[in-house]
């Protein structure tokens, strides 16, 4: 699931780079040197590689399908050398957030006509999404094995 949100809401769509060299990218010159923007997360929605790219589906990720094993189209966290050194550490540590957040938590959508947005192409979201916490979860008793 939380693979599926990465896809759909990665931290970081467009990052900043340099041109090694200069080239020619779809007519446009680049000289070594131009500062550029990669979109490494543009197949992420595209119909080629994730059917229905913007439909929420967590079974793209098990198998048969396993469609973000396809090579480059799945980089939430950046691609290369330029990926993320914390994504190993974010991939344990967003679940267990979330079901600690679910476990101890009663929230709600605020207000509950919201809806997601999508990213621009800038490292910032463009809408402001928010949770209310209605209360805490009643504390469940522990088996003899759970206590301390």
């Amino acid at each position: 699931a939380s693979m599926e949100v990465l896809r759909l809401h990665p931290p970081a769509n467009m990052l900043p780079r340099y041109a090694a060299e200069d080239f020619e990218f779809n007519g446009y010159p680049i000289v070594k040197g131009q500062r550029l923007l990669m979109a490494v997360v543009g197949d992420h929605y595209n119909p080629l590689y994730f059917p229905n790219p913007w439909q929420y589906d967590v079974d793209r990720f098990r198998s048969p399908r396993s469609e973000h094993k396809q090579k480059g189209v799945y980089a939430p966290y950046g691609a290369g050398a330029h990926t993320c050194l914390g994504s190993s550490m974010a991939d344990i540590q967003i679940p267990l957030t979330i079901a600690f957040l679910l476990r101890e938590l009663d929230m709600t959508i605020d207000p509950p006509t919201q809806k997601l947005g999508r990213l621009g192409p800038s490292l910032t979201k463009p809408w402001d999404f928010k949770m209310k916490v209605l209360g805490r979860r009643t504390p469940q008793p522990h088996s003899e094995a759970m206590s301390l």
